[in-house]
Parts: structure tokens; sequence; C-alpha cells
């Protein structure tokens, strides 16, 4: 009793002291009435909202989708994705030969294995005493795809050189530091391995569509003055092309251009870099550049093996990073970087993934090239009579693909919200030319007037 009432006494004194306040409960709100049924799917708007915007997409692209239900199921897909949930998947899993849109797959990994501030470097080396270089001055190449003369002339219908990496200017710093060279110039190529085409390749493709390869290629391997012809060694070609160009500068040069290895620790007398790796892989989508695409896998090779750069080992890097980021990797077949392989296979699936991770913005979402744009593989000049009246230029990002029995396209969509539909569709059969172009003109039609997704805000009931 006397603990009891000493507690009383304290609790009390503490009360008169103000350090404790009593207060009332305050009276409860006003509940918010029921707007709707309890079992009304608006009590779930994201669940509606993402059944509604399926509908919606499904609808918009049931030309497509039909289309390619009636080509072979073994022959063909079409996969498309909002904010990463699938809306289409036509035999998404199934693997087929995807021509160019390979690229993409090789522009995402060497944006994350290499790093988009990458830079090809070409330079020369000698042993230098006053103003002569005693012996060989090497050339000495970094598997620079864009390395060309000032003022190479494309030779394809779209340019093949955008951001070209000058090898006068490398001319230009060696000519300003070095009057005379004893023995020849060398062309180190051992950046690369040696193999100049792809075994796939037909003799049709080698030669005209990509190749002959190498560590140290100019021009992209073109013979000058005569640009349709292309050289047997592309190393030996730059090499002596390197000379002439010294010999212009007033360079003296006592021996013949050879290829060889750099033998060790010489002086540097110079080097030129390319644009940085963002820009190069926008190169190679836009353009469909065919050598760059090859020179990139066989660089993430030579970066992962720590060796001199193939595409063996380019190609297992790229499917070692595919599985990394959880892309499926079943039915994969990589047989070289540009596509021109017709043994190379591809899932829908595996593309949209790729497109998913890297998303609808940054250096890869920035190089895929634009419907109705004044260059690229989507031009006007190039595609107009694909999509041309569909009222869609500026709004299909997306790689295109061609080789005989395939066509593809694949990339992103803008809707009429600003949102961006991923997709990805692969079309191999004897009429894969005429019936993917038409394809790609009912999914630019059923899709142009799309609102978007449906908003859960915009359904949702009060209270719910």
């Amino acid at each position: 009793m006397l603990g009891l009432g000493g507690l009383w006494l304290a609790m009390d004194t503490r009360v008169q002291r103000g350090d404790w306040k009593i207060t009332a409960n305050a009276p409860a709100a006003a509940p918010v009435p029921l707007a709707g049924p309890v079992l009304s799917l608006q009590r779930q708007p994201s669940v509606l909202a993402n059944d509604t915007t399926d509908r919606q997409l499904d609808g918009a692209v049931k030309g497509v989708t039909d289309n390619v239900r009636s080509v072979p199921e073994d022959l063909s897909c079409f996969a498309a994705s909002l904010d990463g949930r699938s809306i289409v998947a036509d035999g998404a899993d199934v693997p087929v030969m995807p021509a160019s849109n390979m690229k993409v797959i090789i522009a995402a990994v060497a944006l994350e294995v290499l790093g988009p501030d990458f830079t090809f470097v070409t330079r020369a080396n000698g042993q230098v005493n006053g103003d002569t270089v005693e012996g060989d001055l090497f050339l000495v190449g970094g598997g620079d795809p864009l390395l060309a003369n000032r003022g190479y002339a494309p030779v394809r219908t779209y340019p093949t050189i955008e951001y070209p990496t000058a090898l006068d200017d490398l001319a230009d710093q060696v000519a300003a530091r070095v009057r005379r060279v004893t023995g020849g110039i060398v062309g180190d190529a051992s950046h690369f391995d040696a193999e100049q085409f792809a075994p796939g390749w037909s003799v049709d493709v080698q030669g005209s569509e990509a190749g002959p390869l190498s560590g140290l290629l100019l021009n992209d391997a073109h013979q000058l003055p005569d640009v349709i012809a292309v050289v047997d060694d592309p190393a030996l070609a730059a090499t002596r092309e390197f000379a002439r160009l010294l010999r212009e500068r007033g360079v003296e040069i006592s021996g013949e251009s050879t290829i060889g290895v750099l033998p060790g620790a010489l002086a540097d007398l110079g080097s030129v870099a390319s644009v940085p790796l963002s820009q190069v892989v926008g190169e190679m989508l836009t353009n469909s550049d065919n050598n760059t695409a090859e020179m990139v896998l066989k660089q993430i090779g030579a970066t992962k093996s720590g060796g001199p750069g193939s595409r063996q080992a380019g190609i297992d890097a790229v499917v070692a990073t595919l599985a990394s980021w959880g892309v499926s990797t079943a039915g994969l077949v990589i047989q070289d970087g540009s596509g021109l392989d017709r043994g190379n296979r591809l899932t829908c699936a595996a593309i949209l993934a790729v497109l998913n991770h890297a998303g609808p913005s940054g250096p890869l979402f920035d190089g895929l090239p634009v419907s109705g744009a004044d260059v690229g593989t989507l031009a006007e000049k190039q595609n107009s009579d694909v999509l041309a009246g569909t009222g869609t230029a500026g709004r299909i990002h997306a790689k295109t693909g061609s080789l005989s029995g395939a066509k593809a396209l694949s990339g992103f969509f803008d809707l009429a919200d600003g949102r961006k539909v991923a997709f990805s569709m692969l079309i191999n059969d004897v009429d894969a030319a005429g019936r993917g172009r038409y394809l790609w003109a009912a999914m630019a039609t059923g899709l142009k007037d799309l609102a978007g997704a449906v908003s859960p805000a915009t359904i949702a009931l009060p209270g719910a």
C-alpha cells in the first residue's frame, strides 16, 4: 500500500507540474464510402490497367501477329514489351536467322565490356636519334575499324565511315619530329588474329560485304584511288599508304614497307584515336557497317582474353555476357558479329531482353536507325516503299536486317503518349523480303495512334 501511495503521489506531482498532459481521444475520421462493389476489378487498378493495355497493344499489331502465325512456326518470331512486360510473344523462343539484327547484340555487349568511352588507338614507334629513326619505323594497329585517309569516299549506298580516324593526322605528327628513317615502315597487325573472313561467309560476301579484316585496317580494306578494289593484305596496304603519306611530307625512307611485330619498347612518335565507342557503335548500327561489327567483336575478345582479338574469343565473351544478364542462350548460335553468316541463330526473346537491358535511351538507342531520317538504313530514301505513308517518321528506332530469305527489324516504337514499345521481328521464309516489309508497315500503322498504357490512377475507384 505504501508503494502504491508513493506512486500516486509521484504521478500527481508530475501532472501538477505540467510534465504530463492528459488529452481526450480525437474523434475518428468519417469513413470513405465505397464507390463500387467490393469485388470490382477497379479495386486492382494495376491488374486492370495491364490487361487493358495488353488488349490494346495486341489489337494494334493483330495484322502482324496473324501474318507471323501464317509462317511455319520454326521460321519466324515476333515479340514486344512495354516497360519490360511482355505484351506479344509469337514464337519468341524460336531460334531463327537474325541477319544484321546480330549487330544489336554486339553493340550492347561491347558497350558493357569495353565501355562507351573506349577508343581504338593507332600509333607509330621507332628508335629515335635526333630527327632520325634508326632502323624501322613501326605502324602499330589497334583494331580501329574507322581508320581512313582524309577524304576517303564511301563506296556503298549509305556512308560507311561517319567518324573517320585520319591516318594523315598520324603522318603529320611523325613528320613534325622525324626527317629520315634508315630502315623501312613495318606494319604491326598483331592486335587481332590473322583471320580475314568468317569461315561461314560465302564467296560473294567476302570482300564485297565485309573483310578482309585485320588489326591494321585502312579505308575498309579498299585500294586507293580505285575504291572499288579490295586489297589482299590490309595491313601491308595500310603500311604502304603510311609510307606514301610520310614521303609526301618530306620524310626520307630508305627501306621497303613490310609486315612485322613491334619488338619491344620503342619511342612513341605519335598516335591517333578513334571517336568513343558510343559513336563507333552508333555508326555501326545506323549504317549497318559490317566491318565495324566484326572488328568490335574481335576487340571484345581481345579485352576479355587479354590476347590477340579473335572472332571466337569475342563470341565466347558475348555468350557469357548475355548469360550474366539473364538472357536465355538456348538455341543461340553466333558465328560472326555482322549477321552475314547464315548459320547465326537468335530468338526474338533474346533480342528483346537485350533491348530492355539497354533501355530506350543511351548509346545503343541513340545509334539505332530512325524512320524517315536523312541517314541510316531506315532513312526514307532507303525504305520509302515500306514506311512512307504510315505517318511514323521519327518514331521508329530500330535495326534493320536483310539476307536472302531473312528480314528483320528490332528496336523501339514511340507511342502517342511518349512511351516506347520494345519489339523484335525476325522473318525467315522464301518471301521474307516481301512479307517482312509488309509487316513493318502493318506494325507502324497499328501502333502509330495508340495512346500507350492505361494508367492505374485513371481507373481506380475511390477508397480502393
